[in-house]
C-alpha cells in the first residue's frame, strides 16, 4: 500500500515536471535562433598592408634631362648667325674702310643719256680745258688735268688724275679719279672705283661714286 502511494506521487511529480522541462527545452532552442534587424551587410573594407602598392591610374614619369627635346627657339651656340658678316671675308679695295663700288643703275642711265646728247668729242693729250657753256662733251683718253669751267653743260671722261670744276650747273662723269676740287655751285660730279681726295668749297654740290 505504501509503495503504490509513492509511485503515484512520483508519477504526478514527473507529470508536473514534464511541461517545465519542455518549456526549458524551448527556451534553450530559442537561444540558438539568429535574430537580424533586416539591414543588409555592408561591403567590407580592406586596408592594404604597409608597403603594398594600390591599383589605379598612375602619372607619367617626367622626361629625364638626357631625353628632353631641345627648345627650337634656342639658337645653337656652335652655329654662326648668317646675318653677321665675317670680318675675315670683307672686301675693301679702297683701303679706306669703304664698301666696294657698286654702279647705280639710275646714274648709269643718266650717263648713257648724256652720251646720247654729246655735241663735242675731244681727245685729252694730258691737259684739257672745257669752257663752252651748255655743251655736252665726250673726253676720250686719260687726262692728267681736266678743267671744267663752263656753265650748264655735261661731260663724260675716262680716267682723270686731277679734275677741277669751276663752273655752275655742270654734270661730270669720270672713270678713275685721283683728286677732285669743286669751287663752283650746284654741280654733280661722279666717279667709278676708289674715292678720290675731294675738296669742295662751293655750295649745293653733289660728289659721289656712280
Amino acid at each position: 500500500m505504501h509503495r503504490h502511494l509513492i509511485d503515484r506521487r512520483a508519477t504526478r511529480t514527473a507529470a508536473r515536471a514534464l511541461p517545465l522541462a519542455l518549456a526549458g527545452l524551448l527556451l534553450l532552442a530559442g537561444c540558438g535562433v539568429e535574430v537580424t534587424d533586416g539591414a543588409a551587410p555592408g561591403p567590407s573594407s580592406t586596408v592594404p598592408a604597409a608597403g603594398t602598392a594600390t591599383s589605379g591610374p598612375t602619372e607619367p614619369d617626367a622626361p629625364s634631362a638626357s631625353t628632353a627635346t631641345p627648345d627650337p627657339a634656342t639658337p645653337d651656340p656652335a652655329t654662326p648667325d648668317p646675318a653677321t658678316p665675317d670680318p675675315a671675308t670683307s672686301d675693301d679695295p679702297t683701303g679706306r674702310g669703304e664698301a666696294p663700288a657698286v654702279t647705280d643703275p639710275d646714274l648709269t642711265a643718266e650717263r648713257d643719256d648724256i652720251l646720247s646728247k654729246v655735241t663735242t668729242t675731244v681727245a685729252c693729250d694730258g691737259t684739257r680745258v672745257l669752257d663752252t657753256d651748255g655743251a655736252y662733251v665726250r673726253v676720250e683718253g686719260p687726262c692728267d688735268l681736266l678743267t671744267v669751267q663752263m656753265d650748264a653743260g655735261a661731260v663724260v671722261a675716262d680716267d682723270v688724275t686731277e679734275l677741277r670744276v669751276l663752273g655752275t650747273g655742270v654734270t661730270v662723269f669720270t672713270d678713275a679719279l685721283t683728286t677732285l676740287s669743286v669751287s663752283g655751285d650746284i654741280n654733280w660730279v661722279y666717279w667709278a672705283g676708289t674715292t678720290p681726295d675731294v675738296t669742295d668749297v662751293g655750295t649745293s654740290n653733289v660728289v659721289a661714286r656712280w
